[in-house]
């Protein structure tokens, strides 16, 4: 019974997380359509240099992290045979449509798995992988940076190998169960020795149990709902104690523990997490179990939420003039297209030109643009009330599942139409933020094809178990390593007034690099506002001051990168797009090494690689020019007819230099010549000795006549 009552326990903790995510800021399922073509293609589509772009990304040390794979129904034997989960690689790629299966505990420990994963990727230097505990193989922790076991399964059975290979000083960290395992020598080898399990049955005897977590002076809460904690006691005076699990009546035992590159934790701190948990304390040790020394000045980053064009001018006047008294840089999220479907309303910016003002008034100054959704609704669901702003656009809130057929594909379509709308109004948005944080994991690695910084939580599933994650530092997630700003002290409301600011920047300013993230909505600063979370100017500048006094000093959101490591960081730029062009007929690549313009096997020569650059007062028409000789590519002579050549001239920005990208379908486009409207196409002929670059009339079925560009970034 006791084992079992501890895993029930763990599902209501899990599923309390989705609360994190879910509470941040349809009719009928929608018919099948044919896969409409995304917008054309934009070159300067992320202006600012994706800090990885240029890193080698072999050069990231790697650390594992093993869950329990084991179901309760297999625990009868220690076989290695054991009952497979899904892998987790596939339940990415399917997207994670949650069934109507029940919860088990290997969806928990995927689910524990990812947040950890999480915070290995804020750690500069460093990448995440996840596997089970059951495919450990001799020596694997001493091929890695890192191994961090994970024991979320009471009594789950270890392979002799990990206990062998941390006995013998792998760099190895255990978390919370079945440290047992390890056998009283092999502890004691390690200069450590298992007490007991301490187990809180009820949420009485949690109250009186180990509730809160002291580290470096503060006291960080442990979730009292039914959570064990593991005693163990150092034998060896080398042994480090980092931090102390307390008793309300004040007894206290160990809950971090390193004895030389074996790292203890006394429970399993990614479930029931909150801006003030122990969660802080595992999240700020997990650098130094990967050797890293890190002190940084306490740093915090704002943003003003859910800018739409029926908002007033007069209050996005008044937040922005008083970020800008106070010199406080801060992000605007910004949703491109106003909606309210009861009513028939729908506005852009364009149609509230005082608030489009405000904006490209404070983008001139200290605000820097974010586009938060599209929409910030889901046309035809009452998600859930159909208004922009209120409800979700990439999540169903109705029932916490995935919208019913809305596509990866269809999200991304549905981010470039509004950022596409934001760059013609003369916004340029440099990062991205989920409506409410929540879309289903498939969609991620789409939004990062939009943006690679986003200002946000995540949400993570797997099957019918829904979770979420907040994050004390910036990161890099697992596995697409978007770049992730740090929001942890939820937003300003009566229930979350600025004290709980405060209190969680005294708590995060023991951590080795203190981060604050926050968000404020315009309207709670309206002297006739007295609903919820109505604060005035004046106690926002006194709060200001509080966390100045703190040692906080704020940055824009653009200035935010992974913590450094011995000075260095990655630093975003602004830099130019550059790319090589892959012809879909040949997949060879679009050489300029003579004139005309020939192809060749694709290669690192920059006479391979095209520079875009966006021709004054136009929005979508380009001079390509080679990045190996700095002349443009044109389309020779005046004529109009086919079989012209393509040439490289010295750059004018005349006519016949000029090319639009038309999309073909969701990778692939046609590069068209803005004097002839017609196509540059490869055409092999043997008088050329080889396949050449000319114009032709356009036809999208032509493989001849359709480009993939695989962009970089370049100085």
């Amino acid at each position: 019974m006791r084992r079992v009552f501890r895993l029930q326990t763990l599902i209501y903790l899990l599923l309390f997380t989705s609360m994190i995510v879910l509470n941040s800021c349809q009719t009928s399922s929608p018919s099948v359509k044919p896969k409409p073509a995304l917008p054309d293609l934009d070159p300067n589509e992320s202006i600012y240099l994706d800090p990885e772009a240029a890193y080698d990304m072999a050069n990231l040390q790697e650390v594992v992290v093993l869950y329990d794979d084991q179901f309760v129904a297999d625990f009868s034997t220690q076989s290695r045979s054991l009952r497979p989960p899904q892998a987790y690689a596939e339940t990415l790629k399917r997207g994670n449509r949650l069934s109507t299966q029940a919860y088990n505990e290997v969806n928990g420990a995927l689910i524990n798995a990812q947040s950890i994963a999480n915070l290995v990727g804020g750690s500069f230097g460093f990448k995440a992988s996840i596997a089970p505990v059951s495919d450990y193989q001799a020596g694997d922790a001493f091929k890695v940076a890192r191994v961090i076991y994970m024991g979320s399964t009471y009594d789950h059975p270890i392979p002799q190998a990990l206990i062998d290979d941390t006995a013998a000083g792998a760099p190895v960290t255990w978390i919370s169960y079945n440290i047992w395992k390890m056998g009283a020598a092999n502890l004691a080898s390690l200069g450590l020795e298992y007490v007991e399990l301490i187990a809180a049955y009820s949420v009485e005897a949690a109250e009186m149990s180990y509730n809160k977590i002291e580290y470096r002076g503060y006291d960080f809460p442990k979730a009292i709902v039914g959570m064990d904690i593991i005693h163990m006691n150092p034998l060896d005076p080398s042994v480090k104690v980092l931090a102390e699990a307390k008793k309300p009546t004040g007894e206290r035992i160990p809950y971090a523990l390193q004895s030389g590159n074996f790292w203890y934790i006394a429970d399993l701190p990614t479930i029931y997490i909150s801006e003030l948990d122990r969660y802080m304390v595992f999240a700020d040790l997990l650098p130094q179990m990967l050797g890293l020394n890190r002190t940084c000045s306490p740093r915090a980053v704002l943003r003003v939420e859910d800018v739409k064009a029926y908002d007033g001018a007069d209050e996005l006047a008044r937040v922005f003039g008083m970020l800008e008294d106070l010199s406080v840089p801060y992000g605007i999220a910004t949703v491109p297209y106003y909606l309210e479907e009861l009513n028939n309303i729908s506005l852009t910016f364009r149609d509230s030109p005082a608030v489009l003002a405000e904006l490209l008034k404070a983008q001139a100054s200290q605000g820097e643009i974010f586009q938060h959704g599209t929409y910030h609704m889901y046309q035809g669901l009452a998600n859930p009330v159909s208004v922009s702003g209120d409800d979700w656009e990439f999540w169903n809130i109705n029932t916490n599942t995935p919208i019913d057929g809305f596509k990866d594909w269809e999200a991304l379509k549905r981010i470039r139409d509004g950022q596409t709308e934001l760059r013609n109004l003369g916004l340029d948005p440099i990062g991205w933020i989920t409506p409410h944080y929540a879309a289903p994991i498939d969609f991620y690695p789409q939004f990062k094809r939009a943006y690679w910084r986003q200002f946000e939580r995540r949400l993570l599933a797997i099957d019918d178990l829904v979770g979420g994650q907040l994050f004390p530092y910036p990161v890099r997630d697992y596995p697409d390593r978007t770049f992730l700003i740090p929001e942890n002290t939820n937003y300003l409301s009566n229930v979350n007034p600025l004290s709980n600011f405060i209190e969680r920047a005294k708590a995060n300013s023991v951590l080795d690099c203190p981060w604050l993230g926050m968000f404020i909505h315009p309207y709670l600063f309206d002297p006739a506002y007295t609903g919820e979370g109505a604060t005035s100017v004046a106690e926002f500048s006194k709060f200001i001051g509080e966390l100045r006094s703190l040692g906080y000093r704020f940055v824009a959101p653009s200035k935010v990168y992974i913590n450094p490591v011995n000075g260095t960081t990655l630093a975003a730029q602004k830099v130019p797009f550059v790319s090589n062009a892959v012809v879909q007929s040949s997949k060879l690549c679009m050489d300029a090494d003579s004139s005309p313009v020939f192809q060749y096997d694709c290669s690192t020569d920059p006479n391979q690689l095209f520079s875009f650059r966006l021709l004054a007062g136009t929005s979508s028409v380009y001079t390509i020019k080679d990045n190996a000789s700095g002349e443009c590519l044109s389309v020779e002579g005046s004529s109009l007819d086919d079989m012209v050549p393509i040439v490289r001239e010295t750059c004018t920005d005349a006519p016949n230099q000029q090319f639009r990208l038309r999309n073909v379908d969701t990778e692939t486009y046609q590069i068209v010549s803005v004097n002839s409207n017609k196509c540059l196409d490869i055409e092999e002929r043997a008088d050329f000795g080889g396949a050449r670059l000319e114009q032709r009339g356009c036809n999208k079925t032509l493989p001849t006549q359709q480009w993939q560009f695989e962009g970089k970034y370049n100085n």
